[in-house]
């Protein structure tokens, strides 16, 4: 699910200050943690997929750079043997450096940044039964009931 599209789901989803019928509120609180916690489920399993990617990747992008990598390997991804000899403590910054690894990185932070916005719209839905409770006092003691 795109983070354009998770925003604009939660934004409809928001607590309206002005919500008279505090019961509906309350009882819409089970299906919203519901919806959420399955929109959670999604995107960490997502999450999950784009981090084992990333370690293959990573080891496929180390053979290639350390010259371990087999011609078969090389010819089926399209890759030319890398040029140069490089000494064992400098691979990571090639590593670092590579474009795929980089942008993999990329793609993993941005699932991890929508992972946390969902995990933070749970923690909110889930808040919302103590402001009902606070609101409904609130307007008892108004009431001077």
């Amino acid at each position: 699910m795109k983070f354009d599209d998770i925003k604009a789901e939660y934004q409809g989803d928001l607590l309206d200050p002005d919500a008279v019928d505090l019961d509906r509120v309350a009882l819409e609180i089970p299906k919203l943690h519901s919806k959420y916690s399955e929109i959670l489920f999604e995107e960490e399993n997502f999450l999950a997929a784009l981090r084992s990617e990333y370690d293959r990747m990573y080891r496929d992008k180390w053979e290639y750079y350390t010259g371990k990598m087999s011609s078969e390997d090389l010819k089926s991804r399209g890759w030319q043997p890398f040029p140069l000899k490089i000494l064992k403590g400098d691979v990571e910054k090639y590593l670092d450096a590579d474009d795929e690894i980089s942008g993999m990185r990329l793609k993993i932070n941005y699932q991890s940044q929508k992972v946390s916005y969902v995990e933070r719209a749970i923690k909110e839905i889930m808040s919302r039964q103590w402001i009902v409770r606070s609101s409904v006092e609130w307007r008892r003691f108004i009431s001077g009931g």
